[in-house]
Order: structure tokens, then sequence, then C-alpha cells
């Protein structure tokens, strides 16, 4: 039952959003944010730049400030910090590099999640732009973090990454971020010239 009241719930929010943009730039923040959260919740949500400015002018804002309620589920936090990746900004980048070496989150599980996906969102934002950032964390102590390094370094879709990883390749002790630096490396070359 749950499951459908969420669903007609979205589809309200489908409905809201199809509006004229004018509406969109009528909403109040409050109302922005509702909206949002409803986006964020829905089932089979992925980040979309031409339906999240639907929502208003103050999404990237929201988004930042969503990221960060604690008593949110976690779920819909990293689902916040992923549709960051849209919003390149200066504001952006230096939220997102934030999350990398925050005390707060480190030694727990969300806080794990969040310092991942900030990551991944940055590499995916910035590019090369943020490839030095995102190798102060190549030795965290932490494999997961280590992983979200290279899975991200790959993202990034940068021929600036791939020394560094190769470099990395043979030094890395666990087994599942070696097959994560060679999947990185992967990508870069393959991925299409215009893109990196």
């Amino acid at each position: 039952m749950r499951h459908i009241k969420i669903s007609m719930i979205a589809l309200l929010a489908l409905a809201l959003l199809t509006g004229s943009s004018s509406a969109a730039e009528a909403r109040s923040v409050k109302e922005q944010e509702r909206l949002l959260l409803v986006l964020l919740n829905a089932h089979e949500y992925r980040p979309n730049r031409k339906l999240l400015d639907r929502v208003g002018k103050q999404v990237n804002q929201l988004l930042v400030r969503i990221s960060t309620y604690r008593h949110m589920r976690a779920r819909v936090r990293l689902r916040a910090l992923a549709s960051l990746a849209v919003y390149p900004s200066h504001r952006t980048k230096q939220y997102l590099l934030s999350l990398f070496h925050e005390r707060s989150l480190k030694k727990n599980a969300v806080g794990l999640l969040i310092r991942r996906q900030a990551i991944r969102s940055a590499a995916l934002a910035f590019k090369d732009g943020v490839i030095n950032d995102i190798l102060t964390l190549k030795s965290d102590g932490d494999a997961q973090i280590r992983e979200a390094v290279a899975h991200g370094l790959g993202d990034t879709l940068s021929t600036l990454a791939l020394p560094h990883l190769r470099a990395w390749l043979p030094n890395e002790r666990e087994l599942f971020v070696r097959m994560a630096i060679e999947k990185a490396i992967k990508r870069i070359k393959h991925a299409p010239k215009e893109r990196k």
C-alpha cells in the first residue's frame, strides 16, 4: 500500500513538473524542497538536469541541504549528492570536496556511503579538475574509499588519471580495489575521444 501511495505522489510531482517554467519560478523554497524530496524518493530515480531544473531556481542549494539532513534516509541523501553532479558550479565543487575528509563521516556506514558518492559526483561533474583532489584519498585506510577513488578516476574519463592509476595498481593490496583500478584504466582507454 505504501508503494502505491509513493507512486501516486511521484505521479503528482511529475504533473507539477510538466507545468510551465514560470510555475517553477513561482514556487516557494519549501514547495521546491517538497517536490525535490518526492523526486529523490521515486522508485527509479536518475539525476536529470532538465527535470531537476523544473523544480525551481533553488534546486542546487536544496540538493546540498537535503544531503546534510541526518534524519533523512541514506538513499535520499545519496541521490541528492549524485544529483549535484549535474550542477557543476564552484559552490558544488567546494561542497563535494569538503566531504572527502570530513571527520564526522569517518568510521560510520552512512558516512562511508556519503564520502564514496561525493568522490563519484565530483569526478563526473569536474573531470580532470578534481583528479588531484581525488588522489588525496588514494591511501585512505578504508579500502572501500580507495575503491571509490579508482572508480572516480575512471569517471573523469581523463587520460591525465592513467599514470596515477598505473602506478597505483601494483602497490594496492586489496583485490577488489585492484579490480576497480583495472576497470578505470579500461574505461579511460576506451572512452570516446571527444569525452576525454
